[in-house]
């Protein structure tokens, strides 16, 4: 996960760029589900939620400043119990889906904030 600077006692780009890069891997492991929909014995896989991520973050010292920094990559994604179709398929495709989406508004919410607090600096940076 790249890091970003603690700017000004704050580290809300911090844990921005955390949920869009949580996001992204998310959405990579749903969409794979998605595709797999069909494949006999393919089982269902997720992240765990960003929330229990968080609980695992800590603040770390980076050239004068501190980022938020995961001990270690995201993790695995683990297996969904799901009842399996005759073929053995695990995938249950609307709940995919409504995951999926659910995935997509957050990453959007965090590049909206994202966006939105880098503008306050260029507005006092008189740009």
């Amino acid at each position: 996960m790249t890091s970003v600077p603690y700017l000004f006692g704050n580290n809300l780009l911090s844990l921005a760029n955390a949920r869009m890069v949580y996001s992204e891997r998310r959405t990579a492991v749903l969409a794979q589900d998605i595709a797999n929909a069909d494949t006999p014995g393919f089982v269902a896989r997720d992240l765990p939620d960003f929330a229990s991520l968080l609980q695992g973050m800590r603040l770390a010292p980076a050239g004068g400043g501190a980022s938020l920094q995961q001990p270690d990559a995201l993790p695995r994604a683990r297996r969904l119990p799901a009842p399996t179709t005759p073929d053995g398929n695990a995938v249950d495709v609307e709940q995919t889906l409504a995951r999926l989406a659910d995935t997509d508004s957050a990453q959007r919410l965090a590049s909206e904030i994202y966006s939105k607090y880098l503008s306050f600096y260029r507005i006092a940076a008189g740009r």
